[in-house]
C-alpha cells in the first residue's frame, strides 16, 4: 500500500465488529527512508490538492458498520506539474526539517 500507485492507493478492509465504531484510529508505519520504523496516525479529512504542486501527504480514511476505507495521496490530473503527495509526509518546519 502506497501513494502515487492509481487504485493500489486506495484499500478497503473489514472491520468484523458488526456495527458501527465510535471511534477508529487507523495508523501507518514508515518502512523505508528517515522515518523508517516511526508510526503515524492517519486523518479523516485531505490535506491539500495536487494542482498546487505544494508537499502534502497522510493517510486518509472513513468507515460504516462493516469497512474502513483507506486512502493514500493519488495524483487526481496527469496534466500536474509534480508528484508531491506522500503517504508518509514530514514536511515545512516540523522537526526544522531533519527528516522530512
Amino acid at each position: 500500500f502506497s501513494s502515487q500507485e492509481g487504485t493500489d492507493s486506495f484499500k478497503e478492509l473489514g472491520h468484523g465488529l458488526g456495527s458501527l465504531p465510535a471511534y477508529v484510529r487507523v495508523q501507518v508505519q514508515a518502512v523505508d527512508g528517515a522515518n523508517a520504523g516511526f508510526i503515524f496516525e492517519g486523518m479523516g479529512n485531505a490535506q491539500s490538492d495536487d494542482d498546487f504542486g505544494n508537499n502534502y501527504g497522510g493517510l486518509v480514511f472513513g468507515y460504516n458498520e462493516s469497512l474502513v476505507r483507506l486512502w493514500a495521496p493519488d495524483i487526481a490530473e496527469p496534466s500536474s506539474s509534480a508528484v508531491v503527495g506522500h503517504l508518509v509526509n514530514v514536511y515545512d518546519g516540523w522537526g526544522g526539517e531533519v527528516n522530512a
